[in-house]
């Protein structure tokens, strides 16, 4: 079975927040549904406010994208959250 690397998207709650906790709180979600963390990065969007992507491997089958992105947007400082990129990885 082949894997697909997930980019989310993560947006908080204002331009102070903590993306460490929030990142390590994300990182035990990504696992508890089966997949395997790869790296973050920071993304500017505007005025000071930046959001938090994840890159993440999942095996190639069904994936519960609502049930995550809800259990996502539960992490306290967290406004908002998306799938922004799906593809298949090559290792």
């Amino acid at each position: 079975m082949g894997k697909v690397i997930i980019t989310l998207r993560i947006f908080p709650e204002d331009i102070n927040i903590d993306f460490n906790s929030i990142l390590e709180e994300a990182k035990i979600i990504i696992k508890e549904f089966g997949g395997n963390y790869l790296k973050h990065e920071f993304v500017p969007i505007a005025f000071g406010l930046k959001t938090l992507d994840i890159k993440f491997t999942y095996p190639d089958k069904e994936f519960n994208e609502e049930k995550f992105i809800e259990k996502i947007k539960n992490i306290k400082g967290v406004s908002d959250a998306s799938i922004q990129n799906i593809t298949l990885s090559s290792f």
